[in-house]
């Protein structure tokens, strides 16, 4: 099940080649963090990515889901 933090990371990488957190290490370094980053990689979400000064990168598939989420439409 992904979370709200899942999708933040995950938004994060899709928009942002920085640091997730960088300026809130408490956070970025946080037990949840570390995990919920580690369970994007292994669905295939993101990527670790040497070449990104982040550090990881969305995959195709990542890039396909938030750009799903984005396309959903509200009622407002």
């Amino acid at each position: 099940m992904l979370t709200p933090l899942h999708i933040q990371i995950l938004l994060h990488y899709y928009a942002i080649a920085e640091p997730y957190a960088k300026d809130k290490p408490a956070h970025a370094n946080s037990i949840a963090t570390i995990t919920y980053t580690q369970q994007l990689v292994q669905h295939g979400l993101i990527y670790r990515n040497e070449d990104s000064p982040s550090g990881y990168s969305s995959t195709t598939c990542g890039e396909a889901f938030i750009e799903r989420l984005l396309a959903t439409p509200i009622a407002l």
